[in-house]
């Protein structure tokens, strides 16, 4: 509404949709103030946004606390991995701004689902800074893996994502993943945990990155290449 309406002219192009812009209009007399707070992400309905807003927006101090909290959990994250070099442009960006996307994504991945690959890459990334993270996200993987060693797509899909499409090098990203996180943590326990099979059954994790070795080395084209 008012005079910040429309003026965000997105093309008609593939990612036209995925633009928005936050704006509040306010009149202030001489030497008055407003503080002005908004929350963005996703909501499955119009009930679970009402039940955000009443959460966080139920006193004056409860988001600006929640700000600060997240922020001092990213800090502490971060820290971990530290560099120090004559381009201080490079120091900010590896000590900050790389952490924090690495720890992002590797909570979020994707929007609409969880890429089985997209957990791979981004859990070598985290292990690191957040092998807590990194663990969860690989133990949350493996249950999408064939008996075969072929593995999923995608899981926790939207209608139309593709959860099951054949990708050939999903397989390839599950041994450096858990050598990323074991190099990390020292914490071999992980491949004696039990996790299911997606086709049914369980076994260990150590038998599901066999399957996908496997499943690599039987899957090679005609020139012996995976």
């Amino acid at each position: 509404t008012g005079k910040l309406a429309n003026l965000l002219n997105c093309s008609a192009g593939h990612h036209a949709g995925k633009l928005a812009a936050l704006a509040s209009e306010h009149e202030l007399s001489p030497g008055a103030s407003v503080s002005v707070q908004m929350i963005l992400g996703v909501a499955a309905d119009a009930g679970e946004v009402r039940q955000i807003r009443s959460r966080w927006f139920s006193g004056p101090d409860r988001l600006r606390r929640a700000v600060a909290d997240r922020q001092e959990h990213y800090r502490q994250l971060t820290d971990r991995v530290q560099v120090k070099t004559p381009d201080g442009e490079l120091d900010r960006l590896v000590n900050h701004w790389l952490g924090y996307n690495l720890c992002f994504t590797a909570l979020w991945t994707r929007l609409y689902s969880r890429g089985f690959r997209d957990c791979m890459q981004d859990t070598q990334g985290v292990a690191a800074l957040d092998a807590k993270q990194a663990r969860a996200n690989l133990l949350e993987a493996m249950p999408h893996v064939y008996k075969s060693g072929r593995c999923r797509r995608a899981w926790a899909a939207g209608k139309g994502a593709l959860s099951d499409q054949y990708y050939a090098d999903q397989p390839v990203w599950v041994a450096p993943a858990f050598k990323s996180y074991l190099a990390e943590t020292g914490d071999k326990a992980i491949l004696d945990e039990v996790c299911p099979w997606f086709d049914g059954g369980e076994a260990t994790v150590w038998e599901h990155l066999v399957a996908c070795q496997r499943h690599l080395h039987e899957d090679r084209g005609a020139h012996g290449l995976c």
